[in-house]
């Protein structure tokens, strides 16, 4: 893959694709773009957004919205830790975890974990 769109492509037909991520994380930061991050933490802890109701929004839920759901993979997947979570921009809702799409979601997602202290981000992505 050379351009981010055929990530966002690969990404798009395989969502909870965390190897794609992490590959996709390298070729950000070759480019210097602050998202890298923040998909590099996606691909390690595994996590990718939930397709609500298998057609959409796309959505990340923190341990307060996750306990409403039935706890499947794709639920334990889209759910991020709730610092994380609380820094994930907001859409027009005033609410952090529903997007249009995937891709936006994503973006999201790093731009929220880009917001982290310095300190969680490197937490987060160490290996326990």
């Amino acid at each position: 893959m050379t351009t981010e769109a055929d990530f966002q492509r690969a990404l798009a037909a395989e969502p909870s694709d965390w190897h794609t991520r992490l590959v996709f994380a390298d070729w950000l930061e070759e480019r210097g773009d602050p998202r890298a991050e923040g998909y590099r933490a996606m691909g390690l802890l595994r996590r990718a957004p939930a397709l609500w109701g298998g057609r959409g929004p796309w959505v990340w839920l923190n341990s307060r919205w996750a306990k409403n759901y039935d706890p499947t993979d794709d639920i334990r997947t889209a759910t991020v830790p709730d610092d994380w979570y609380d820094c994930m921009p907001k859409n027009e809702n005033d609410v952090a975890h529903e997007r249009t799409t995937l891709h936006e979601a994503l973006d999201d997602a790093a731009a929220g974990f880009a917001r982290l202290p310095a300190a969680r981000r490197a937490d987060l992505l160490t290996p326990t």
